[in-house]
């Protein structure tokens, strides 16, 4: 008695790799447009924190010192003194931000001991790789808008 043995074929194999690969094809940008979006995100959430922080150690008068914030290409960094310049670095704290990001406006903002208003006013801007912009606005009150 012969038995049949079940098994895909060639085309059927061929078949499902190819939709497979059409998949990724179409879904692989739309992933890396969210990564780079949720990256944006991130630095946003962490500038605004930074900021806040800093206006709430200046405000309380926390080392006796001005506090600010300073944005590089890739960091974030609160820190003590008048300026980023002129800072006590044992005092910094550093938060990393993605590559895929680039920042321009505003780079640096130093509040007040005591009364925590804001030396410069204007806008941090981060532009993500993907066309993406997200700005953030400080005001002469020290009134962060996102």
């Amino acid at each position: 008695m012969l038995t049949k043995i079940r098994a895909f074929t060639l085309f059927e194999i061929l078949l499902v790799m190819s939709l497979i690969s059409m998949i990724f094809i179409f879904a692989a940008p739309i992933y890396s447009g969210f990564l780079v979006s949720n990256d944006l995100t991130q630095a946003e959430n962490a500038l605004v924190q930074a900021l806040k922080r800093s206006q709430s150690l200046a405000s309380s008068g926390e080392n006796d010192s001005s506090w600010g914030v300073r944005i590089q290409s890739e960091s974030i960094t609160l820190f003590s003194g008048s300026s980023y310049a002129a800072r006590d670095t044992t005092f910094d704290e550093i938060t990393r931000i993605s590559d895929k990001i680039s920042v321009s406006g505003l780079t640096e903002v130093v509040f007040s001991k005591q009364d925590a208003e804001p030396g410069t006013t204007g806008t941090f801007i981060f532009n993500g790789n993907n066309g993406d912009i997200r700005n953030i606005t400080i005001n002469s009150k020290g009134s962060i808008s996102y």
